[in-house]
């Protein structure tokens, strides 16, 4: 097998849970099945702002069942702590 064919075997069983209405794992966002909803970028900045300034920041994200609330929560604290050394060193995400 080569390796782009091992890639897509692999993502495609990713797709499998999540996309069968499962939550999200850590390895499904490594692997970026997910969308991205309208405003994660400002929502990502405005929180990454924050977090390099030193300052605490809570986040509360209101949403009604299988909307994707959970999702949106997970890919941010993700990408706070993978995306950026400087503020992987300071971010701390709570479930």
């Amino acid at each position: 097998m080569r390796t782009g064919d091992s890639f897509i075997s692999r993502k495609k069983n990713l797709d499998a849970g999540f996309c069968s209405g499962g939550r999200i794992t850590w390895n499904e966002l490594y692997a970026d099945i997910d969308v991205k909803r309208n405003g994660y970028d400002n929502f990502y900045k405005k929180i990454a702002e924050y977090v390099k300034r030193g300052d605490k920041f809570v986040g509360y994200i209101s949403h009604r069942p299988c909307s994707g609330g959970t999702t949106v929560a997970r890919r941010l604290a993700y990408d706070l702590i993978n995306k950026d050394a400087y503020i992987s060193g300071k971010c701390y995400v709570v479930f």
